[in-house]
């Protein structure tokens, strides 16, 4: 047993020992840098610009809301939107501003947000214009029930890098659809209104009168 302890080689033995541990102090360092490049990684992630499409409703109007979630600014934007709600849009204003739109370079801070108008809500006894088109509640109506579930596609790029992709319809954002049902007072008042200018103290309070009613139903 001594002999066999007097053969070793402990020099070999040390010397290979401090390789191992080299290895692992190697390996645990090369780890460390990973774990805090992924950390970095996340980080940034976190923080950068991300640019959210959408489609939002304001004032009985349907529109394109593009607007930076992220924490840091967006820019050198471009966007482009397409879909058969854009290329059969009835209004040739709607058609041009999205037909420029690729043109341009947006730049969108923390949380800002922009609005592009696809169509008028379905409107009751009255006319809607965009720009220079006018169109009848009819018309508007049926093209809404004709369209707000057709895809519209929104593709881009941002920070040289990032890229835009939607899809989506009118429908998609609002599941309910685009169609609802008018209050008898409401549509009353909003007659009265546009036909005479000064019958707008009738039109308040038929709208009060329909509003305590909606809320007492509520």
């Amino acid at each position: 047993m001594s002999m066999l302890i007097c053969c070793v080689n402990w020099e070999a033995v040390s010397a290979i020992s401090n390789i191992v541990m080299a290895a692992i102090a190697l390996a645990s360092l090369a780890f460390s840098f990973y774990v805090l490049h992924q950390d970095r990684k996340q980080r940034m992630e976190d923080l950068r610009a991300r640019i959210n499409c959408s489609i939002v409703s304001w004032k009985d109007n349907y529109f394109l809301q593009i607007q930076n979630v992220g924490k840091e600014t967006a820019y050198d934007i471009h966007v482009k939107v397409e879909g058969k709600p854009i290329s059969d849009n009835p209004y040739e204003h709607v058609k041009s501003v999205f037909s420029n739109l690729p043109n341009k370079a947006l730049v969108l801070s923390a949380g800002e947000k922009l609005h592009f108008m696809i169509s008028p809500g379905i409107t009751h006894n009255r006319n809607m214009g965009i720009g220079d088109d006018r169109h009848t509640s009819a018309e508007v109506n049926n093209w809404l029930q004709q369209y707000d579930e057709e895809k519209i596609i929104i593709s881009g790029i941002y920070n040289n890098k990032y890229k835009i992709d939607f899809s989506f319809s009118i429908r998609d954002n609002y599941p309910i659809g685009t169609f609802h049902v008018v209050d008898p007072l409401s549509e009353i008042a909003e007659a009265i209104a546009s036909h005479d200018p000064k019958d707008k103290s009738i039109q308040k309070s038929l709208q009060k009168i329909a509003n305590n009613k909606n809320n007492n139903n509520g």
